[in-house]
């Protein structure tokens, strides 16, 4: 196996390449520890026996330092680790060792992302954030069932109040305002309708 470029990343670290696949992140005293130039041929093991012995405490260390920060999901923490420079194999690791923790529970997120948001965001801008951040379909579902959170409608009417006292709702332009801050917000038109039509209700 072949060492094909070093690369800088700041006055510490460096990415070594080799064979023009697999590239670690490593101290520059790493560097000299395995002797590692570029052009330099190594064992064919040394990769592994680098990540085994190394990165995956250095990638775990750094998840537990995230996690002390704030909550992650599974994907956004091992995104956050790929980003870093670590391997699939290592970000890996690294999730399953602070899972084994209990740090990373995505149903536990969810709910606690459903409770904190719901009276501020529609159920579905909830829904579509918590998928984005990877939230699965079975465990979304049972984080709606499990969650304390504000009714819908009554984050719906706020919302509505609030854009109607700006805006004259018997005027075609500003109806298309309100519907489309609504929409914005995440409800749907359907959403968007009955608050109109409830606020025409109450005039």
């Amino acid at each position: 196996m072949t060492v094909t470029a070093i690369r800088e990343i700041n006055r510490k670290k460096v990415s070594v390449e080799f064979d023009h696949q697999l590239t670690l992140v490593l101290y520059r005293g790493e560097l000299k520890r395995y002797d590692l130039r570029e052009g330099s041929q190594v064992p064919d093991e040394l990769p592994a026996e680098i990540e085994e012995q190394i990165l995956r405490k250095r990638a775990a260390k750094y998840a537990m330092n995230l996690l002390i920060k704030r909550d992650y999901t599974a994907k956004e923490l091992g995104d956050k680790l790929c980003r870093a420079g670590y391997t699939d194999d290592t970000a890996g690791y690294a999730l399953e060792y602070v899972t084994s923790f209990g740090y990373i529970n995505d149903a536990g997120y969810a709910r606690r992302y459903l409770e904190t948001y719901s009276d501020r965001k529609s159920l579905r801008r909830m829904q579509a954030d918590l998928r984005q951040k990877g939230i699965s379909e079975e465990t979304l579902s049972l984080a709606l069932e499990e969650a304390d959170c504000v009714e819908e409608k009554s984050v719906l009417h706020r919302y509505a109040e609030k854009k109607a006292a700006s805006l004259d709702l018997a005027q075609d332009r500003d109806r298309q305002k309100f519907f489309r801050y609504l929409i914005g917000k995440g409800f749907s038109y359907g959403d968007a309708r009955e608050a109109l039509e409830e606020l025409q209700t109450e005039q």
